[in-house]
């Protein structure tokens, strides 16, 4: 019975020291915090949100070196974690010089207007005043 216990001490041991804390903070290109970016280890069910202050923890299992940041109207970022600390700056998709460098889920975020769908709200608007 001891020994399983020292097994199971030892082993357990094992598991909390094979993960890797990190931390960092979140920007924009002006240098304001960014809240609520979604910080996720890749190929990982580890996630978390940054504070009020664009502040961020997250516990990074062995094997694993990929982060990956993402909110809407900002591009997905990946970082390869080298250190306990990753600082990064987000790009907003409004920012993009190219249509054809978004992924389709950025151009899905992008609210487009035709003149058609302006032309049937401008006569949906009317259509009480004409009769």
């Amino acid at each position: 019975m001891k020994n399983f216990l020292l097994f199971l001490l030892i082993f357990s041991a094992n598991f909390v020291f094979a993960q890797k804390n990190v931390t960092g903070t979140i920007s924009d290109k002006s240098g304001n915090p960014v809240v609520d970016v979604r910080v996720s280890v890749k190929f990982s069910n580890n996630e978390t949100f940054t504070n009020s202050e664009g502040k961020y923890s997250i516990a990074i299992p062995e094997g694993k070196k990929t982060l990956e940041f993402s909110k809407k109207e900002f591009r997905v970022q990946e970082v390869e974690v080298s250190g306990d600390v990753v600082n990064i700056t987000l790009t907003s998709i409004y920012d993009v010089k190219d249509i054809f460098e978004l992924s389709l889920e950025e151009l899905a975020q992008i609210e487009v207007i035709s003149a058609t769908n302006v032309r049937e709200n401008f006569r949906m608007c009317l259509q009480p005043l004409l009769f």
